[in-house]
Order: structure tokens, then C-alpha cells, then sequence
């Protein structure tokens, strides 16, 4: 008997756990319009979807624009094992448009995030914008998913804990409007100078360090809610990298009065980022920076970042 005819968003969820299993780590992607019609068979298919005894994945600084479920660590009350365990889901932008959902399928919505039957999964800064087409930001369900966390999320939709779920959920904003972001339709939910109810109001957690795009936390006072840590200057730009001999030279925007890092690595996935230059003054516009104390390898990869 042929198998069954999936739908794309459940082939590209299914595609994107296979290929992600060995490395554990889901960083830095676009996922836009993994959205099915009303009446199909799966009508809440999650972008990202680990499950079946999956364990300790991170997801974090992705965006997530017009899908029917963002992420789903756990998906049914499967035995003799858990769906998942541990893990965390942290710094992503989710953003749903008005109107995108009908109320039928509004009034059975669980969570844009989801954590069924995975036991210890924190779900912290995140900034999730649906726009009433979704009850919960965030939902826990099934007595299996014990000891989590749910902190510092900044939402427009309530935080669910659902047939025994338990975990800790605090410091987190539920009444988020678009005011308060830069360019909700494109998914940009980097925050706006007038975002003071997220600015500098969140607790600290040692488990997450940097923001959605990889600056440090906290750049103000103390943290700021959701995903984005609001700096008023803009980050650099890398717009140029070559190769001349053994050196490697990367150039890049800078302010006037600031400083910079250069960092090195030999791949992108599971990248242990080392140091190759540090406190480089800003001269307002383009620097070249030259990294001659390079290991010969077969590929290179370098970000640039304020310094602390």
C-alpha cells in the first residue's frame, strides 16, 4: 500500500527533525507560510517537530512568520517512552497576521510553542506576536511534562499548562502589542526605544546570555523581555571576506566611539567560536580587520560583534 500524502508543512517539519537529530541544535533559520487551509488532514503541523524519544535540543534565534505551530518538542502521550526530554527553546521571533486563522480553528488552538510529554524543556525569551488567532503563546501539557520552565517571554496570548503539566512560569508579559516592535509583517520583532515595558524588566537567567542576535544580555540594567535585548546602536555589517596567503581579512560597519570583535570558526554547526581579534575601535564606517593567526583548515566562518 503507498504511504499516505503528506502535507508540505508536515514534509518540511518531518525533513527538518531528520536532519537536525545528530546535531541536536536548530539556530538562525527562516520558516514563512508553513500555513494550511482549513478542512486538510493536518491542520496544526509544527515548523520544528522533535519527538520520539528526542532529548536535549536547542532551538533558538529563528523567526517563525504565518505558521500553523512554530515548535513542538513532544507531540502525543506516546509509551513506553517520552516524546522528549530536556532541551530549550529560546530568543525566537514568532508572528502571526491578523486574521490569518478563522475562528474555527482559533477555538481549537493549543500554542504557538508546544511541550507535550517532555519533562525539563525550558521555553525562555521568546517574543510571540499572534495576533489573536492562537489562545496561548506558550502551552505545557500531559503530567510527563514536569520541571520546566516558561520565563521572561514577552506574548500577546496567555502561558497554558494543560492535563498535570507543571512548570515554572514567571516574569513573563502576556499583553505585547505591534507598537512595540520595529516590522511585525516582516517578522522584525526587534524592540522599539518606546518598548518600556520590556526594556530593562526582566530577571536574569543564567541560562541565557544573548539575545536573538547573538549580542550579550543584559546591555541595560537588567535584561530585557522577549528575544531582543534593545541596543540603540546598530550592530555591524560584515560586507566583505577574503583570503590573501594564510590571512583571512573581514570588513565590516562600525560606529564612531565603539568597539568591536572579531570571531573565528571552523564550521557553522555545533561552531566552537574562538577569539581571533578583539577591542577594535569604530571609525564610522568601513574596517578591515585581519585575522593572520589562522589553523589551516578547509573552511572558515567569522562574526563580528560588539565588545563587552
Amino acid at each position: 500500500m503507498p504511504s499516505p500524502r503528506r502535507s508540505p508543512a508536515v514534509t518540511a517539519s518531518l525533513i527538518r527533525r531528520r536532519l537536525l537529530q545528530r546535531h541536536q541544535r536548530l539556530r538562525g533559520d527562516l520558516f514563512k507560510n508553513l500555513h494550511n487551509p482549513d478542512g486538510t488532514a493536518y491542520p496544526w503541523n509544527p515548523a520544528v517537530l522533535f519527538w520520539r524519544n528526542s532529548s536535549n535540543t536547542v532551538t533558538e534565534r529563528n523567526i517563525f512568520i504565518n505558521v500553523d505551530r512554530a515548535v513542538a518538542y513532544g507531540l502525543d502521550q506516546a509509551t513506553p517512552y517520552r516524546e522528549h526530554t530536556g532541551g530549550v527553546i529560546r530568543n525566537n521571533f514568532v508572528h502571526l497576521t491578523p486574521g490569518l486563522l478563522s475562528a474555527s480553528r482559533r477555538a481549537n488552538s493549543d500554542g504557538a510553542i508546544i511541550v507535550w510529554n517532555s519533562p525539563g524543556t525550558q521555553v525562555d525569551h521568546n517574543t510571540i506576536l499572534l495576533n489573536d488567532n492562537e489562545y496561548y503563546a506558550v502551552q505545557f501539557r500531559f503530567a510527563t511534562s514536569s520541571n520546566g520552565a516558561a520565563r521572561n517571554n514577552l506574548t500577546d496570548a496567555p502561558i497554558h499548562l494543560r492535563d498535570g503539566a507543571s512548570a515554572v512560569v514567571s516574569g513573563n508579559l502576556s499583553t505585547a502589542s505591534p507598537a512595540l516592535f520595529v516590522n511585525p509583517a516582516a517578522g522584525d520583532l526587534h524592540l522599539l526605544a518606546s518598548a518600556t515595558n520590556a526594556i530593562d524588566q526582566a530577571a536574569g537567567l543564567l541560562t541565557v546570555t544573548n539575545d536573538f542576535d547573538g549580542e550579550r544580555r543584559p546591555r541595560g540594567a537588567t535584561p530585557d523581555l522577549g528575544a531582543d535585548e534593545f541596543n540603540t546602536n546598530a550592530p555591524p555589517v560584515i560586507s566583505g571576506f577574503w583570503r590573501s596567503g594564510p590571512n583571512w581579512t573581514v570588513s565590516f560597519t562600525t560606529l564612531l566611539g565603539l568597539s568591536y570583535d572579531v570571531q573565528r570558526a571552523g564550521e557553522l554547526v555545533g561552531a566552537h567560536w574562538s577569539l581571533a581579534i578583539s577591542n577594535l575601535a569604530g571609525n564610522g564606517g568601513l574596517l578591515e580587520a585581519t585575522d593572520s593567526n589562522v589553523v589551516d583548515r578547509p573552511s572558515q566562518f567569522y562574526r563580528v560583534s560588539l565588545s563587552p
